[in-house]
């Protein structure tokens, strides 16, 4: 079960970045009525609405992260880190061009960066 457990508890209903996280992930209107009425949501609510990717057992959360993160070790670490910045850039409201040029440059920086370590590697 998720709640935004702060309004339940007598604070403001809205905190933990919820304002602003969970009308991109949920809607305005799912987002406000979570924050206003604390309401608890059932796991599979929650995937339903996009709020978790995942469901898993007890038993099975810690081997699933694992090969999740197996999977993500697997990859470029530096097109990870340029991923993630590019999703954060992108949540704080940039537009589809800036957006665009963002993805673009860090092309760039990969394939600069590839080149670069693979010129090392021969010495």
């Amino acid at each position: 079960m998720l709640a935004a457990q702060y309004i339940n508890i007598g604070t403001g209903g809205a905190d933990l970045s919820s304002s602003f996280f969970l009308p991109k992930i949920v809607g305005w209107g799912r987002a406000a009525e979570m924050c206003m009425t604390g309401e608890r949501i059932p796991a599979d609510e929650a995937y339903r609405i996009g709020l978790v990717n995942h469901i898993h057992t007890r038993e099975d959360l810690l081997p699933a992260a694992k090969a999740m993160a197996a999977v993500m070790c697997s990859k470029n670490k530096l097109g990870l880190r340029l991923t993630k910045d590019a999703f954060n850039e992108a949540l704080n409201g940039l537009s589809l061009e800036d957006a665009n040029r963002m993805e673009d440059r860090n092309q760039a920086l990969i394939i600069t960066n590839g080149i670069t370590e693979g010129m090392k590697e021969l010495g």
